[in-house]
């Protein structure tokens, strides 16, 4: 009967770690995302795997689209898409460690709302 259990106890534990392991690599990225008169407008997103920065127009309102970063560090920074609406500009950086994002909506080189900062990536 104990071998029994200490088998289940393994089993469990393993299953434990394959999930924890799949959680942490999902949280390794963050994402934001910006909405305003009930419509999704900016969305900001952080591909750690690929250290690239994404800022999305995605309404078709004359508006761009800004992503703020932020690391741990204390490095600031922002990207911004002017492309057009339903368009997604990308940027690289490398070596930031933990970062967290915001995404804004811009009309003329100004903010006219943000998101809160995500959580920091795992970096």
């Amino acid at each position: 009967m104990k071998k029994k259990i200490g088998m289940l106890g393994a089993v469990a534990f393993v299953a434990g770690a394959l999930v924890l392991g799949s959680s942490a690599a999902a949280t390794a990225d963050a994402s934001a995302s910006y909405s305003n008169g009930g419509y999704q407008r900016a969305t900001a997103y952080w591909n750690a795997g690929a250290d690239r920065l994404s800022a999305s127009d995605v309404r078709n309102d004359g508006w761009g689209a800004r992503t703020k970063w932020e690391t741990k560090a204390g490095g600031i920074g922002t990207f911004d898409n002017t492309d057009g609406a339903g368009t997604t500009k990308n940027k690289t950086i490398t070596g930031v460690g933990q970062i967290r994002i915001r995404a804004c909506s811009i009309n003329n080189g100004n903010d006219i709302g943000c998101s809160g900062f995500s959580a920091y990536s795992a970096g």
